[in-house]
């Protein structure tokens, strides 16, 4: 009975041993399939990406247990609406047999007429995921994301333009200023006034055109009123750094019509660009001065005699427009109507000294001022140099006009001066 026993105790243990290799064999052998990236319930597609090939070697091992690296590209092209991985992606050769089985899936689909879309590094993970692929053994390298468009699809500039902008703000970067990076609503049509450009550091589209037209026409940009399209805000309404602009003129000679052919590139990013034609109705205030009564030739235009006003135009004319203290105390060129705003070519310069008047002049060097009178040898306005001739000496300087008969001297002798007093030795 004893020696029955002891054989039982030990078939027991024997069983137990047998029990404990098997649990051994089975854990080894579910350690060796999660090492290799695969679950029990991983799919077909994950199979062929970990699986070893049926001679026992492992195709893809070596190089997936040491990690493939796959690149998202910035921008990808496509016809269909199926994007596959190998469109949006790329690798090295020597990762080109461990994404081999995978190149073709389909990682997104572009639905109706859909032009373009954003797919970031994020979908793409979670895509293969879904896909029972092991992401633990990828690196991810390249583009934050990448924006897809169809070439099979025809739409107008503007529609395209649009989907490209949605796809761009889609994944635009979290710290682009809020104040900058809001759109303007496509129902405002109200005329909207330029910002000096040294106050900010990033612009608008829309301020940027403003800026451009009043640099061509030589304009204070806070004097310009455009009104673009209702079309074209939400495109107005993209603000670097997220976007950079490349403006061409089209036609900006003079205000009114204007237009430009506008290159917008993405994130800095020369390769990722789309191009629009902007058009806008431009106009400017202008401060006019005008002649309050009518008004002779060469009569001298006294302050009383003229108005001011604010007006809006709608086209320049060419004429250089002039200011109150500018003509004061000059001479009208023509007969003037009661009304007439007053240009360059209105206002004749009136003499302050002729031939033969006798001109007192100050010389300053210093703190010490010299008063002398000279005879004009020849006529002039206010601010032109004419030569003037001190009799008692005979020296000749050339003298600024500073008001009625008066000047200043400079110096140095004039040349006509230095040749005299060479001559005299």
């Amino acid at each position: 009975m004893q020696e029955r026993s002891d054989m039982q105790g030990f078939a027991k243990t024997m069983r137990m041993v047998a029990a404990l290799a098997a649990l051994a064999c089975a854990t080894q052998l579910l350690w060796q399939r999660f090492s290799y990236g695969d679950t029990p319930q991983a799919n077909e597609t994950s199979e062929k990406f970990v699986q070893p090939s049926d001679d026992g070697s492992a195709p893809h091992g070596s190089r997936i247990l040491s990690g493939a690296t796959l690149e998202l590209r910035g921008e990808a092209t496509i016809e269909g609406a199926d994007v596959k991985l190998k469109q949006i992606c790329r690798w090295s050769a020597a990762d080109q047999e461990a994404f081999a089985p995978i190149a073709d899936l389909v990682v997104a689909r572009l639905s109706g007429s859909t032009a373009f879309r954003a797919m970031t590094q994020d979908d793409l993970k979670s895509t293969l995921s879904d896909a029972g692929v092991n992401l633990a053994i990828i690196r991810f390298s390249g583009a934050m994301h990448c924006t897809v468009s169809r070439s099979d699809i025809t739409t107008d500039e503007h529609a395209a333009l649009q989907d490209w902008v949605n796809a761009k703000m889609a994944v635009g970067p979290a710290t682009q200023p809020a104040a900058e990076a809001t759109l303007i609503s496509s129902a405002s049509t109200r005329p909207v006034q330029a910002i000096d450009p040294l106050a900010k550091s990033y612009h608008t589209l829309r301020e940027r055109l403003i800026a451009d037209l009043s640099e061509r026409l030589s304009l204070d940009p806070n004097s310009l009123e455009m009104h673009f399209s209702p079309g074209d805000e939400r495109v107005l309404g993209l603000s670097e750094p997220l976007f950079q602009f490349d403006l061409e003129g089209l036609r900006v000679h003079n205000i009114g019509d204007v237009s430009w052919q506008v290159t917008i590139f993405a994130a800095g990013a020369k390769a990722s660009s789309q191009k629009t034609t902007i058009a806008a109705v431009a106009r400017v205030w202008q401060e006019q001065l005008m002649v309050r009564r009518p008004m002779a030739y060469h009569q001298t235009i006294r302050a009383e005699d003229l108005d001011s006003r604010r007006t809006l135009v709608n086209q320049l004319d060419g004429e250089t427009l002039m200011k109150r203290e500018q003509v004061v105390g000059q001479l009208c060129s023509r007969e003037l109507q009661a009304g007439t705003v007053l240009t360059a070519r209105l206002v004749d310069a009136a003499p302050l000294a002729k031939t033969g008047d006798l001109v007192t002049v100050t010389l300053s060097q210093g703190n010490v001022e010299i008063t002398t009178v000279v005879r004009a040898m020849d006529g002039g306005s206010f601010g032109q140099s004419i030569r003037g001739k001190q009799e008692t000496t005979g020296a000749i300087f050339d003298v600024t006009l500073t008001g009625p008969k008066c000047g200043a001297i400079s110096p140095e002798p004039s040349p006509q001066t230095a040749s005299a007093n060479v001559i005299n030795n």
